[in-house]
């Protein structure tokens, strides 16, 4: 479970930093639960932020694909050649 939360950090784009000093936090037990919290909060705001960027160029790309698409078969219907 614990490598599993490491790996799904690094999915997540953690520096190796962060997710030493939250594994050191964790090492210490139940009086670092706040720092550990923060740490991953701080975090989660990053992810959104990264979700969001992702969201914008999936959009961005749906347009180009959609675009190139359309004027393909603009080609195809006016028997030019490809």
């Amino acid at each position: 479970m614990w490598l599993a939360f490491i790996a799904r950090l690094k999915a997540m784009g953690m520096p190796l930093s962060e997710m030493i000093t939250y594994a050191r936090l964790r090492v210490k037990g139940s009086a670092t639960l706040l720092a550990r919290r923060d740490l991953l909060a701080t975090h989660r705001k990053h992810v959104k932020a990264q979700v969001a960027l992702l969201q914008e160029s999936l959009s961005v790309l749906d347009k180009k694909i959609a675009y190139y698409g359309a004027e393909q078969r603009k080609v195809d219907k006016n028997g030019n050649s490809k």
